[in-house]
């Protein structure tokens, strides 16, 4: 017994034969072979009739009927209407009507007369390739929608033009799909990139394997970025070119934004080391004009001394002035607070006078922070000179460094997270904790270089999401 797939039910075969022995003949073969008869009509007209009712799986359709509708026809108008396939019976097997036969559509013919054998393979071929046609037809619609829907640009190439564009891309390039049809897509890129967009499909049609190019094509007037991945296919019969285009416009600003930020950074880091070396040559000026009026007694050159001391002084300002820019431009990461400060504090010794030092004592832990290091630096050594500044009779400057763990961030209402603690202290400097916060205060201090100084490292301090606190 003959079975649909998947359907557990008996093949379901309407015959359309106006010969009514012949017509019985054929019903009670294919009830012989196993197949289900839902169906016997006379006419193309009764065909039509009974096929819209019964549904038949396959028609066994005679080519020469009686009426006004002979059986090609019938199939036409059962094709176009169900879909369901037709097998020809006829007794002529002359070359025009095969012709014809052809020309409707069929899936098979039995010539007149048949053999129970030949007909249930004729039947069993038809049937086939009946369902491989509607696999193809499901699996074409699917492709169809995908395309259609795609979020990416889609379109087909024939020798350079173009044959077929998805919705996406007619909305990519502002125009109707009749305008891009048969236009060449060397006429919507930039002039500079036709050459890159030639060499892609080209190499694509040889055989080289899909190519990707970044172009700018025209896009209502005016280019985008788009990235175009190309491969050969067949369609319509001819090796041609399929192309998947999105719009990277955004993502080259991005780019473009991040190099040119990273230049500003590079730039700023540069002029951030150049401030810090001549921070280095200040200081050892400034020490050393220091040192010698401390030890001469002529008034003449105690005034000059005073003098270059004052104008290294004001140099060491526009430096700091300097720092402060490039570190506002200069971008956080992650790194070791102990390692910079540490560093920061063993170049600054360099150029310390005799009668200062520096001591750095830092608890266990690893202090990774995320935060401009070169702010970071600016704030030690703001700190550490304005304390040494207060030392006029000579001291240490103290720096401590120590693990705050995650309970600041409540206490101060700060982004959540584990805080590290940085302390200056100056000893002897003679300092109130009023006139320090005076100095911090940008908005209170006194005008002097050096409280302004101070005033901004609270304004790095706060940019990169700490508190400064003076007690």
């Amino acid at each position: 017994m003959e079975e649909n797939e998947g359907r557990g039910r008996r093949t379901r075969v309407m015959i359309v034969e106006d010969e009514r022995i012949v017509a019985e003949d054929i019903r009670r073969t294919l009830l012989g072979l196993g197949y289900e008869v839902n169906g016997v009509a006379a006419t193309g007209d009764r065909a039509l009739e009974m096929v819209d009712a019964a549904r038949p799986d396959l028609v066994l359709m005679d080519i020469r009927l009686k009426g006004g509708m002979d059986g090609l026809t019938a199939a036409e108008e059962i094709r176009h209407r169900h879909g369901v396939p037709v097998v020809f019976l006829t007794a002529y097997a002359d070359d025009d009507t095969i012709r014809r036969a052809k020309a409707s559509g069929p899936y098979g013919y039995v010539i007149k007369p048949f053999e129970a054998r030949e007909l249930h393979s004729t039947i069993q071929m038809a049937l086939h390739h009946h369902e491989m046609d509607r696999k193809l037809r499901e699996s074409e619609q699917l492709y169809q929608t995908l395309a259609e829907n795609s979020p990416a640009g889609i379109f087909i190439l024939r020798k350079g033009r173009f044959v077929y564009v998805n919705r996406t891309m007619v909305e990519m390039l502002g125009a109707g799909p009749d305008d891009v049809i048969g236009t060449y897509i060397t006429d919507l890129v930039h002039r500079a990139d036709g050459q890159k967009i030639r060499g892609t499909y080209e190499g694509a049609l040889k055989g080289e394997g899909p190519g990707k190019v970044e172009v700018r094509l025209r896009t209502a007037n005016r280019f985008r970025w788009v990235e175009i991945t190309t491969t050969a296919i067949q369609y319509g019969g001819e090796r041609c070119i399929m192309g998947i285009a999105m719009d990277i416009t955004d993502r080259r600003v991005l780019e473009a934004e991040a190099w040119r930020a990273q230049k500003l950074d590079a730039m700023s880091a540069m002029g951030m080391g150049l401030a810090h070396e001549l921070n280095n040559i200040m200081n050892t000026v400034i020490g050393a004009a220091q040192l010698v009026h401390s030890r001469i007694s002529d008034d003449d050159l105690r005034e000059w001394l005073r003098e270059i001391q004052a104008g290294g002084k004001r140099a060491s300002t526009l430096i700091n002035q300097i720092m402060d820019v490039s570190a506002l431009t200069v971008g956080k990461a992650e790194h070791s607070a102990k390692l910079l400060i540490k560093g920061t504090i063993k170049m600054m010794g360099m150029s310390l006078p005799e009668h200062i030092s520096v001591s750095v004592d830092v608890d266990p832990g690893d202090y990774r922070v995320i935060a401009s290091p070169e702010e970071l630096q600016a704030v030690v050594i703001r700190l550490v000179e304005y304390a040494i500044d207060r030392l006029d009779e000579g001291g240490t400057v103290h720096v401590r460094l120590s693990n705050l763990g995650g309970r600041t961030a409540e206490e101060y209402n700060l982004v959540p997270g584990e805080y590290i603690s940085l302390e200056v202290a100056a000893p002897g400097a003679g300092l109130s904790q009023k006139e320090l916060e005076r100095a911090l205060d940008p908005a209170t201090g006194s005008g002097d270089r050096e409280e302004a100084g101070l005033a901004r490292v609270r304004e790095m301090v706060t940019r990169n999401h700490g508190i400064i606190k003076v007690e």
